[in-house]
C-alpha cells in the first residue's frame, strides 16, 4: 500500500488517507453521491509530507486545516472553495466563473443536514462535474483551473472549530 500523501475528510466524520491517485479517485466520486444532509462536505488536504497520520510530527500535524480543497452542498449544487495559509496569513476563496457581484451574495448552499448555509453568488453554484475539475486540479497541480475565478471570503480566523466548511 502506497504511503498517504493527502486526508480527505467527509462531513460524517470520517478521514481518509490516501495516494495521489486514491484523492483522484475520491475527487471524481465524492462530489457526485453529496446530498446535503449527511453527506454534505469533503475536504481535500494534501499532507505535509508523504506520511501515515501517526507519523507526523506534532508540528505537522498542527499546520494541518489550514491550507485545503473543499466542495459543500448536494449534486443539485456545490459550493468550492480553497483556503491557502502563507507567510501572509490565510486567505480563503469561494470559486466561480465570474459575473455580477452586486450586494450581497444571493444563492445559499445548504449543508449539514439543512442546518447550515453558504452564502454565494449565482456563478459559485457549481455541478458534481466541476468540482470534479477543481478537486482534480488541484491535487495534480496545487491550483484550480484557469477557467474559474476566485473571490477572497471574510472568515474568522482558523480554531478547531471552524475549519471546515467555510
Amino acid at each position: 500500500m502506497a504511503i498517504p500523501t493527502y486526508m480527505v475528510t467527509h462531513s460524517s466524520g470520517n478521514m481518509s488517507f490516501g495516494s495521489d491517485g486514491v484523492a483522484e479517485g475520491m475527487a471524481k466520486r465524492l462530489p457526485r453521491n453529496l446530498d446535503g444532509i449527511k453527506r454534505s462536505y469533503i475536504i481535500l488536504e494534501k499532507l505535509p509530507r508523504p506520511a501515515w497520520p501517526d507519523n507526523l510530527t506534532t508540528a505537522e500535524r498542527a499546520s494541518m486545516g489550514r491550507t485545503y480543497c473543499q466542495c459543500a452542498g448536494s449534486a443539485e449544487g456545490l459550493a468550492v472553495e480553497v483556503s491557502i495559509d502563507d507567510e501572509s496569513g490565510r486567505t480563503s476563496y469561494a470559486i466561480g466563473h465570474g459575473g455580477p457581484r452586486d450586494g450581497e451574495p444571493d444563492h445559499g448552499i445548504p449543508y449539514n443536514n439543512g442546518t447550515s448555509v453558504i452564502p454565494v453568488y449565482a456563478d459559485e453554484v457549481l455541478t458534481p462535474d466541476e468540482a470534479t475539475e477543481i478537486l482534480l486540479s488541484y491535487i495534480k497541480t496545487g491550483a484550480i483551473p484557469p477557467r474559474f475565478i476566485t473571490r477572497a471570503l471574510t472568515l474568522p480566523p482558523p480554531t478547531q472549530e471552524n475549519t471546515a466548511p467555510f
